[in-house]
């Protein structure tokens, strides 16, 4: 019976969204070489039209698409995988719950556009694997439309379920800087400045995480943790500069267990130390800036 309770505790646990833990959101704070071009972690752009943006409305960046060479559209589109041409059926971020709302905030500048009345777009599609036809089905939708705005507004996708009932696999979420914008011939070739920050998902029970929160850069071995033992391995990304700070946070945000001066890119947790739950693992340097993220189960004393 013991055996049968923790393995539906770690079911629940994979398979359901892990709520806000951190007050600060931090949407596209973490961003990689990748493909030759910088791009934030968990995410693939057009070969041109991206790039991060300082001044976020949370945090200190935002990710920022754009039309390029007069009517190229500069796109992001969530998950692994070559985003060389906007195709929402490829790449994608596993996910194993179902989401009903996607959330956010954008501006947009058309600049030199020719045609004011353009918008950004943002998507998002729930898929799942079909073994019988061998690929994907949509089993969830939506597409905004997002008109000009010179400051952050926030935005609201309600996701139109093709399946009740059935669990995606995967999900893509995709923002494009027009619909049908042209920069003017006069200008530099670049125009329709969308850009995106604090993304969350909301499941129709209410419970919501960060979409950030599906790319964890902080690993934990063995996860989950429980009982006495030597410990766990907490590692992260090395291209990153120490020192660095490592903070626990528990559900409630109460910052649980602090280590500082932390110079390589890895230390030994203890799971004594943490009673059962969920928790969120931040590793920053010395500029306070934050270099990664995950997410940790104990299993209790």
């Amino acid at each position: 019976m013991q055996r049968l309770a923790l393995g539906v505790m770690l079911v629940g646990w994979m398979l359901a969204p892990l709520t806000m833990l951190a007050q600060e959101n931090q949407s596209f704070e973490l961003w990689e070489e990748s493909q030759g071009r910088e791009q934030p972690v968990g995410w693939r752009g057009s070969p041109f039209g991206v790039g991060k943006s300082e001044g976020g409305r949370d945090g200190k960046f935002a990710a920022t698409v754009w039309n390029w060479y007069y009517y190229g559209k500069g796109y992001l589109m969530s998950g692994a995988g070559e985003a060389f041409w906007l195709d929402m059926n490829r790449g994608g971020t596993p996910l194993s719950w179902k989401p009903a709302t996607l959330t956010g905030y954008y501006r947009y500048t058309t600049d030199s556009n020719s045609r004011q009345n353009t918008s950004g777009i943002v998507a998002v599609m729930l898929r799942r694997w079909n073994p019988q036809t061998q690929r994907a089905d949509t089993i969830g939708f939506a597409e905004q439309h997002l008109p000009p705005t010179p400051t952050f507004r926030q935005f609201t996708l309600p996701i139109r379920d093709y399946a009740p009932g059935v669990m995606p696999d995967s999900m893509v979420i995709a923002i494009i800087s027009s619909d049908s914008g042209f920069c003017s011939t006069e200008s530099s070739g670049n125009c329709c400045y969308l850009t995106v920050d604090d993304l969350r998902l909301r499941s129709a029970s209410g419970v919501e995480t960060e979409v950030a929160d599906l790319f964890p850069t902080v690993r934990v071995v063995p996860n989950p943790i429980a009982g006495a033992g030597a410990g766990s391995l907490v590692e992260w990304p090395s291209a990153a500069s120490g020192p660095f700070t490592l903070r626990i946070i528990a559900a409630n945000g109460q910052i649980l267990h602090t280590a500082r001066a932390i110079e390589g890119t890895q230390t030994i947790i203890h799971p004594n130390d943490f009673p059962s739950g969920s928790y969120l693992i931040e590793v920053r340097n010395s500029r306070e800036e934050l270099v990664g993220r995950g997410k940790m189960l104990s299993l209790g004393r």
